[in-house]
């Protein structure tokens, strides 16, 4: 088995970008965490994956062992940060796996860079609209169609943000489990130690709350997301688009990834993932790199 090697690269943009990396052939496959994470989360997968795939996970800025010299306000910081390292890693064409915030992320740098993606995998990702926040009333209930709509609204969303951020400040373990328990791990928890590592992972972002504004405003769809029209970039995401989605995903609904493979269109197709949650690659390790290798081989 390839170990997987951490290490870390400058960009000219600045920033300091820290990447796990397995080695093997000449196909590369680029992996994009989600919020709240780092690519800790991709590297029990990236080692069942066939040893003719050259493999690399990101650290996001502002998560793992990346630097967090200038926030991000935008999904495209993200991806941009991507594309400058598979240019510094003389990465010509790459497949592009990205997980929850990071199916949005790769979407973008799919859409901005079509020609050095040859195939795109979105893992229990949000919509090509994006998850804009909605407002909750005085008792922190929803209000149904109504939606934050500026940067300081979603910083002091008492409901879905304020939570995380006193846990991150605080170091509180706790109250992180808890929200992963019935969030992301709500199906199937990890082994104790492994689950353990995950948690204590979660303490090395430094982007959050930031991330959450740029989900609010990231929309390359047709239509207007209740707070930005969208641009319309899905028409570039003409290679072939594999959306894996949990069947007990509670942090991101189906009608998300179905409503983007509409709005890309024939080369865009659905796989549910059994046995599964937000994490489908851990939860079901076996089905999901089954479809993965299926899509990229085929």
């Amino acid at each position: 088995m390839c170990r997987v090697i951490y290490k870390k690269i400058a960009l000219p943009n600045g920033e300091e970008i820290g990447y796990r990396e397995r080695e093997g052939g000449k196909d590369a496959i680029i992996f994009v965490h989600g919020n709240l994470v780092s690519s800790k989360y991709w590297e029990k997968f990236m080692q069942r994956f066939p040893e003719n795939f050259k493999l690399y996970a990101v650290d996001l800025r502002g998560a793992g062992i990346s630097s967090y010299n200038k926030p991000i306000e935008t999904m495209r910081d993200f991806s941009e940060d991507i594309w400058l390292f598979s240019q510094e890693m003389n990465i010509k064409e790459f497949i592009l796996v990205g997980w929850s915030m990071g199916g949005v992320i790769s979407m973008q740098l799919a859409a901005d860079h079509p020609d050095a993606v040859k195939k795109l995998i979105l893992v229990s990702s949000p919509s090509c609209k994006g998850i804009p926040f909605t407002k909750k009333d005085e008792e922190g209930k929803v209000i149904p169609g109504e939606y934050w709509k500026t940067k300081e609204e979603v910083f002091n969303d008492k409901v879905q943000v304020l939570p995380i951020v006193y846990a991150l400040r605080s170091g509180n373990r706790e109250i992180m489990k808890n929200i992963w328990d019935s969030a992301v791990f709500n199906y199937k928890k990890p082994e104790e130690n492994y689950y353990k590592e995950l948690i204590e992972d979660i303490f090395t972002v430094r982007n959050y709350p930031d991330c959450a504004w740029a989900t609010q405003i990231f929309n390359i769809s047709h239509f207007h997301n209740g707070v930005v029209m969208g641009t319309g970039e899905v028409d570039k995401l003409t290679m072939p688009v594999l959306l894996l989605w949990g069947e007990y995903d509670v942090i991101v609904k189906k009608e998300y990834s179905e409503e983007t493979a509409k709005e890309i269109g024939e080369n865009a197709h659905v796989v549910v993932i059994e046995n599964a949650a937000h994490s489908v690659f851990i939860d079901n390790e076996e089905q999901t790199l089954k479809v993965m290798l299926d899509f990229i081989e085929k």
